[in-house]
């Protein structure tokens, strides 16, 4: 294929690779991707050129070392990350994926319990604002689960759905009420370093059966928001939920509350895909906030 005009700004920066072994790979909310080959090793690279494509870059690359940085889950390597003139490229270890199978599903519950029972903080949040999917994510630090969730999870995506006419104007009645009923129905957490969109989609185990996570929305959150978020869609294996449970069991009562936890990214799929979420989440509301 004809190598794009970012590919040569990279080769410009003294990154060179063989320029035959470019291959798109597939179109993402951020941008392209494609995998090329440098010295034997083969990497994906993420082609980010919104306008503010290099702020996207560096929240994924942020969050990838915070998660790396823990020494609990396998994330990619990173081999470059920088703002260009025609956009931002991220680079990493291309990971050759296999079908998961038990062991890995069981590591990577372990793995992640570790996660979010070692990276914790006192306060809800984080130093800098990112990305859920294409969206805006808020991550103004709060001391209380509660006012973080409704204040910079739920009000967002509730007010970006109303200006869409997904949503009507009155949908919140009276914020304060809303945190309080937040506040009565979490168990009394801290914060933990969570993924943040943790689906089968951003999960890669390769053909060694090592699970590599990717894509990450990462704060300090409630760690039940990881465990409903990978239910939401199908889930993954029950080995994945024993795995977890051994080694940081959820509170009493999940079940009961699971869904309060999944309305966010139900919002969040009411403004990426539109109505056909829109059902499912209005029900959720009434269900909790009337």
């Amino acid at each position: 294929m004809n190598l794009p005009k970012i590919f040569h700004e990279l080769q410009d920066t003294g990154f060179v690779f063989k320029e035959d072994s470019l291959s798109y790979y597939s179109s993402g909310q951020a941008g392209s991707i494609y995998t090329i080959t440098k010295e034997g090793t083969k990497m994906l690279v993420k082609v980010y050129t919104q306008n503010d494509g290099h702020n996207r870059m560096t929240a994924e690359e942020d969050g990838l070392k915070m998660l790396k940085q823990t020494n609990t889950v396998s994330i990619p390597e990173i081999y470059f990350a920088e703002k260009l003139y025609s956009g931002a490229l991220l680079i990493m270890k291309y990971v050759e994926s296999s079908h998961p199978h038990r062991k890995s599903m069981s590591l990577l519950g372990t793995q992640l319990a570790q996660l979010h029972l070692s990276a914790t903080k006192s306060c809800f949040g984080l130093n800098r604002h990112n990305y859920i999917g294409a969206l805006d994510q808020c991550n103004k630090p709060y001391k209380k689960w509660s006012a973080f969730y409704f204040s910079c999870r739920l009000k967002p995506q509730i007010d970006m759905a109303i200006s869409r006419g997904l949503l009507p104007n009155d949908t919140i009645s009276n914020e304060n009420d809303w945190i309080d009923t937040i506040d009565k129905i979490y168990p009394l957490e801290q914060a933990s370093l969570i993924h943040g969109d943790l689906w089968s989609g951003n999960l890669v185990t390769d053909i060694e059966g090592l699970p590599y996570l990717i894509d990450p929305a990462v704060a300090y959150s409630h760690r039940e928001l990881d465990i409903a978020m990978s239910k939401l869609f199908g889930g993954f294996s029950e080995d994945f939920y024993a795995s977890y449970h051994e080694v940081y069991p959820l509170a009493d009562g999940f079940f009961e509350r699971m869904e309060l936890s999944q309305l966010y990214y139900l919002l969040v799929h009411v403004n990426l895909f539109g109505k056909s979420y829109v059902s499912q989440t209005r029900n959720l509301l009434r269900q909790y906030f009337g």
